[in-house]
């Protein structure tokens, strides 16, 4: 059984950490960003391939919950 390998990038809105989200794609990774506020509306308006973009605010407990559920 092979394991899936998943990939957590938070507030991704530079270019850096787009640039390691498709490193880690390219390298067989499940890729997710968590951004808030205009990170994630850059990111969203880039039309991510193949990368999972969440809307998480990291102040608010309930929503880092949410991305363990």
């Amino acid at each position: 059984m092979q394991t899936e390998r998943v990939a957590l990038i938070t507030e991704a809105g530079n270019g850096l950490s787009s640039q390691w989200a498709n490193i880690l794609k390219n390298a067989g990774f499940k890729v997710v960003i968590a951004a808030k506020g205009i990170s994630y509306t850059h990111l969203d308006d880039q039309n991510l391939k193949n990368i999972q973009l969440l809307k998480v605010d990291f102040t608010k407990t309930e929503e880092v919950v949410q991305l363990y559920a």
